[in-house]
């Protein structure tokens, strides 16, 4: 509709179509921070200025704060789940590594330095483990691991002499010179009547 009131932004008095800003409209600009000096609740605006001061920075700004509601959602759902995936691999990797290093210095050491032989003794062994501070828990670990409530008192004993095996070839994977429980197993085997293609799978484990 035409009118000839003024428009209380540029003051232009038409004919034009006026459209006024009252009610859910005044308070949505106001709160949007675009409203002026000169501007009034229930006041009039021309449809140009309506459109370049009220209409078209609404749009703009819902428009704006979609995007950024849709970037915060990509934000918090999957990029930060990730990441902390990805640190708790990271952090789970390190304290491998060093319980294999450990584990390695702590049987060359006996091996070549102490000039001492495996030990075969899951009690023993944990004993030893136990004074230090990287390996301290790693045979509890592994022995919870292997569900010791449910099984039975044989099956658990058996499980205890592969968890020394296991330490034993972990360690190896770090230093190669570690072979004396090897050299122990092989000659059992070798005594047992184990062929030589038996004996030498072992040795390439």
């Amino acid at each position: 509709m035409t009118d000839s009131k003024n428009c209380m932004n540029c003051e232009t008095t038409g004919p034009t179509i006026f459209r006024s800003l009252k009610g859910e409209k005044w308070e949505e600009v106001e709160n949007n921070g675009l409203t002026k000096v000169t501007w009034t609740k229930g006041g009039k605006l021309c449809h140009n200025c309506y459109m370049n001061f009220v209409a078209n920075p609404l749009r703009r700004g819902a428009k704006r704060v979609k995007v950024e509601v849709e970037e915060v959602k990509v934000t918090t759902s999957e990029e930060i789940e990730e990441n902390v995936e990805t640190m708790d691999e990271e952090v789970s990797m390190i304290d491998l590594v060093r319980t294999i290093e450990a584990m390695s210095r702590l049987f060359y050491e006996r091996e070549h330095v102490k000039k001492e032989g495996p030990i075969y003794s899951y009690d023993e062994l944990r004993k030893v483990f136990q004074a230090n501070k990287y390996l301290e828990n790693f045979l509890d670990q592994l022995y919870l691991a292997a569900r010791p409530l449910e099984r039975g008192e044989k099956t658990m004993n058996r499980i205890k002499k592969s968890i020394i095996h296991i330490c034993y070839l972990l360690a190896s994977l770090n230093n190669t010179k570690i072979n004396s429980f090897k050299f122990d197993v092989a000659y059992y085997l070798d005594s047992a009547g184990t062929s030589n293609e038996g004996i030498d799978t072992l040795a390439n484990l």
